[in-house]
């Protein structure tokens, strides 16, 4: 019986995507089976690395950027038809407003609701959603109303506009009389790497909306919008309702949904705690590994996962500090792919450069198991 190993590599910024990096571990060695499970914590390339391992396809769909300009948004829907994967980036992110143009004030998630509302009309009910890389701060009232959430005024006018983060104070009501049954059945999976709550010194406006254009008087004016909106104490204060300028608080307070880490959320998607059974190593990688790795990026959620089936873990990264503090978390081995090679970082970069580190780093750690 062959020896199994998994290759279960993030990213390489700049120089290979995930599947790139893991296809590089191709290396034909007798006796010995790879397995590869390209990963994501949720950022980069998330829709690649969940499209592939889905066996899904990808989705094209004309929606509204933050400011109600018109583009071009990409999702994925898995090969059983029946699960939808969502960057919230491709309608509302921060790229996609020029940087003279930043508002959060101005900005809306609308977008986000008509990828969600195209899911779902075409038969999704399993939708999981990145949230990272907003340009909004409307608690996600945009992307209800495109969702069939109707919002009345305190002076108890009809507000048909898109909503923005300027206008949640004035939010009376919501009518959800004609939000669709199959809004209502959807399970939503918000990926979701932040604990701050809506509201507050730590609260969405207060941490994110300066990078989204915001200066000091109007970060103080959508934070007391945000508070003025909120009916609801508890789910405002619940970690992660901040995120992504009270995305959060939106998913939770209106559909239910469970929020996870990126690289929880890709692994259970992915089943990954099912295909490394049986498995006598693993390794795993980026392009720059330090004591941040231990912090919710892919590295640390492989090892975590490994260690409840008793299986080793290699780290093999573009570049390694903190490696004695890696090493203590209980990684089998820490290493840099370029180890010992005398050559400039931008040739180290080049993808066939590094195509061939990876390999040769990877025979280096597997002839060291047999030697162990």
């Amino acid at each position: 019986m062959s020896e199994k190993i998994i290759i279960a590599f993030d990213s390489f910024k700049g120089c290979l995507s995930a599947a790139e990096a893991c296809h590089a571990a191709n290396i034909g060695m007798e006796g010995i089976e790879i397995v590869e499970l390209p990963l994501s914590d949720g950022g980069e390339g998330m829709l690649e690395v969940m499209g592939e391992a889905l066996k899904g396809s990808m989705i094209s769909v004309e929606a509204h950027g933050p400011l109600m300009e018109p583009c071009t948004a990409h999702y994925v829907i898995a090969g059983d038809g029946k699960t939808a994967v969502i960057e919230m980036a491709q309608t509302c992110g921060l790229t996609l407003v020029p940087e003279k143009k930043r508002n959060p004030e101005l900005t809306t998630t609308y977008g986000l609701g008509e990828v969600i509302a195209d899911a779902l009309g075409r038969g999704c009910n399993n939708i999981i959603i990145g949230i990272g890389g907003s340009a909004t701060n409307d608690a996600g009232t945009g992307m209800m109303q495109a969702l069939g959430y109707f919002f009345i005024g305190k002076d108890e006018q009809d507000i048909f506009e898109p909503m923005c983060g300027k206008m949640l104070s004035n939010v009376g009501k919501i009518d959800e009389t004609n939000v669709g049954q199959e809004v209502r059945d959807a399970k939503f999976t918000i990926i979701c790497d932040v604990d701050n709550p809506l509201y507050g010194p730590r609260g969405a406006a207060h941490i994110y909306a300066p990078q989204k254009g915001a200066n000091e008087e109007m970060v103080k004016r959508l934070d007391i919008g945000l508070k003025l909106y909120a009916d609801d104490e508890k789910r405002a204060n619940e970690k992660g309702a901040g995120a992504a300028g009270g995305m959060g608080y939106a998913f939770r307070r209106y559909m239910n949904a469970t929020l996870k880490p990126g690289i929880e959320a890709v692994m259970d998607a992915t089943r990954f705690d099912e295909k490394i059974k049986g498995a006598s190593l693993i390794v795993t990688g980026e392009g720059r590994s330090d004591r941040q790795t231990l912090m919710g990026k892919v590295a640390e959620g492989v090892r975590q996962r490994a260690e409840k089936q008793k299986i080793d873990v290699a780290l093999l990264s573009g570049a390694i500090e903190d490696k004695e503090m890696l090493e203590a978390k209980g990684f089998w081995r820490v290493r840099s792919i370029n180890e010992g090679i005398e050559m400039a970082k931008e040739d180290l970069m080049r993808p066939d450069v590094a195509r061939q580190n990876i390999a040769s780093a990877i025979k280096k750690v597997i002839e060291e198991r047999k030697i162990k």
